[in-house]
Parts: structure tokens; C-alpha cells; sequence
């Protein structure tokens, strides 16, 4: 994993203003996000003794105010770093075509048409969801805990102990499950290029399979490796699917003991 991230890094390096913009955005974006909640707080600590009705109006509108600037924040993060991402996908599959412009005939002898699909399609789709996606949400997260929990220590350091003692628990499912999830979409990936290569060869020796006589085999053929390539992904769903409520479980617990 971190030789293939490494590869990245090169082309990382030609778009890293408009990450380095986008990062600056998250930043104004978490500041904003945490300014709302310190706006509301006041408001009802106001509330507390007798309040003139235009000064309440005051909070609310700053509430809005507050709530618009960050909007419009991470509309410019996204417009950096997921813009970014998808001429990062462009550039990628132009350098992965004239690549494959370049190599010998014998290459192509070697290697299944199907595999070479499969890394067009779905690998890239993943580069680009990794360099968009996946870089933004990371740093907003980071951004996120660095910038909340001095708050919540600042309001009361036993509260913010009791928060965060399934923290553990919340990495360890994390890392358990994200490994669980790479290996089964590398294996979906696997079956898709043997999916694509079945597809290719028999669309372009259509020809040979009716002179044979060999239609029945190769459906039936095709129909296994579809089913192998859906139980793949069931698999993987399952994986994801029980991903989300192991996490939000825990921040639950996180809740029931605050």
C-alpha cells in the first residue's frame, strides 16, 4: 500500500496549489464549524436572565452568517481538491494510454486484455477517489480533532475524558476493517479482469466460438465468473456494511457514557 502511494507522489506534486488552496479552505471551513456551536452557546447563555428581543436576533443572524461562510468554504475546498482529483484521473489515464501506446506487441501476447480493462476502469476510478475524496476527508477529520477537542477540554476536561475513551476501540475497528475491505476490492478487481478478458475474447473471436460450436460453454462460462465476480462483492458489502454501525456503535457508547 504505501509503495503504490508512493507512486502517487509524483503527480501529486503538478496539482499541489490547488491541494494546498483546498487544504487552507478546510481550515477556514473547521474554523467557521466550530465558531457556530460557541454562537448558539452564547445565545442561550443569554437567555439565562432577562434578554432584549433585537440582541437574540443578533445571535441568530450571526448563527446564519456563520453557517454561510462555511458553506462557502467548503464549496471552494471541494472546487480545489475534488477538481484536482478528477484532472489528476485525466492526466493519469492519458499517461496510462500513451503507455499503452508505447509498449511491444509481445506485451499485449502476455497480458489478458481484461486485466488491462480492469486497471483503465475501476483502478483508476479508485486513484481518483483516493486523491480527492479520500485526501479531503482525512485532513478535514485531522482538522477536525485538532480544533474540537481543545474546545471540549476547554468546556470540561472530565466530559472530554469520558468522550473519548472508545477512541481505541473506534481505531482498532478501523484498522480491522480497513484491511478487511482492501483485500476483498483488490480480489473484486482480480475477478473483474478475468470478467472483461472473458467479455473481449469472446467478442472478438465470435467468429471461431460459433465455427466450434462452443456458444453454451462460453455463457456458461461467463455466467460463472459473474456470479464468482457478484459473490465478491457481496462479500465485500457485507464487510462495508457492518463497517459504519461498528463506528457509529461506538460513538453511540461515547454518548450513552457522556
Amino acid at each position: 500500500m504505501k509503495e503504490t502511494l508512493s507512486y502517487l507522489y509524483p503527480y501529486l506534486r503538478k496539482y499541489r496549489w490547488k491541494y494546498i488552496a483546498g487544504i487552507i479552505f478546510l481550515l477556514f471551513t473547521n474554523t467557521f464549524r466550530i465558531l457556530n456551536p460557541k454562537v448558539v452557546q452564547i445565545a442561550i447563555d443569554y437567555l439565562k436572565d432577562s434578554f432584549d428581543l433585537q440582541r437574540l436576533g443578533f445571535y441568530a443572524a450571526l448563527v446564519v452568517v456563520v453557517a454561510v461562510f462555511e458553506g462557502i468554504f467548503l464549496f471552494l475546498m471541494r472546487k480545489s481538491i475534488i477538481v484536482a482529483s478528477r484532472e489528476f484521473e485525466y492526466y493519469l489515464r492519458n499517461e496510462f494510454f500513451a503507455k499503452l501506446l508505447s509498449l511491444p506487441i509481445s506485451f499485449y501476447q502476455k497480458i489478458p486484455t481484461g486485466d488491462i480493462m480492469a486497471r483503465a476502469a475501476n483502478d483508476l476510478n479508485a486513484v481518483r477517489a483516493l486523491t480527492g475524496p479520500g485526501i479531503a476527508y482525512s485532513i478535514n477529520t485531522l482538522f477536525a480533532f485538532f480544533f474540537v477537542i481543545p474546545m471540549m477540554i476547554s468546556i470540561s476536561p472530565r466530559l472530554t475524558l469520558l468522550a473519548m475513551l472508545p477512541f481505541p476501540v473506534i481505531a482498532l475497528l478501523v484498522n480491522r476493517f480497513g484491511k478487511a475491505i482492501y483485500r476483498r476490492f483488490e480480489r473484486i478487481q482480480a475477478q473483474f479482469s478475468v470478467l472483461s478478458n472473458i467479455a473481449q475474447e469472446n467478442l472478438a473471436g465470435n467468429s471461431i466460438v460459433k465455427w466450434f460450436t462452443r456458444e453454451e460453454y462460453e455463457i456458461e462460462r461467463f455466467r460463472e465468473a459473474s456470479r464468482e465476480h457478484m459473490r465478491r462483492n457481496i462479500d465485500h458489502a457485507k464487510v462495508h456494511a457492518a463497517f459504519h454501525p461498528s463506528i457509529m456503535l461506538s460513538v453511540g457508547v461515547s454518548t450513552a457514557v457522556i
